[in-house]
């Protein structure tokens, strides 16, 4: 994200505030969530009102179908948007078998890659979700590599960035 961001690594820049806030992990996740919040409008937060249950997903019309012209609601569109697109439901796609599991043979449990956790039961596709944090964090994922998690209040809800805040408000 850094890289990529005009005046990011500039004095005063967001390389430079975490740099010299080094020494300060708390500072720095709460410099670089703002900053994250402000430069990409990213959250990991959805409104509870709004979120129904993934079983829903397969019944009703995808919000991508629909052309720009027909949506009568932009910000009611935005957010069905980001709840069809950016809440994660495991499926065989995610779920893995660990390689150390299948060569002992010490479980069936499939593991989502996605981070959602393992498997209550073998087979059934029902993981524990991300973890619900009221605090953003900065954290090293499985490889080692530190990740920004955004607080969240919703288990199946990614971090995604809100779509159309831009273009709602030109209309």
């Amino acid at each position: 994200m850094v890289g990529i961001i005009e005046k990011a690594t500039s004095d005063g820049g967001i390389q430079q505030l975490m740099y010299l806030h080094r020494n300060d992990k708390n500072k720095q996740v709460e410099i670089l969530a703002a900053w994250a919040r402000k430069t990409f409008n990213m959250t990991a937060e959805v409104n509870e009102k709004d979120i129904t249950s993934n079983e829903d997903k397969t019944t009703r019309v995808s919000p991508c179908s629909l052309r720009f012209f027909e949506i009568k609601d932009v910000v009611q569109d935005q957010t069905e948007l980001c709840h069809f697109c950016q809440h994660h439901s495991c499926s065989d796609y995610c779920l893995r078998i660990p390689s150390h599991s299948s060569k002992n043979g010490t479980s069936k449990k499939r593991k989502c890659r996605m981070g959602c956790g393992e498997e209550d039961i073998p087979n059934s596709g029902k993981t524990p979700g991300w973890k619900i944090s009221s605090n953003d964090v900065i954290e090293k994922d499985g490889r080692g590599f530190k990740k920004l998690l955004l607080r969240r209040n919703h288990k199946d809800s990614s971090k995604f960035v809100i779509l159309f805040a831009i273009l709602a408000s030109k209309l």
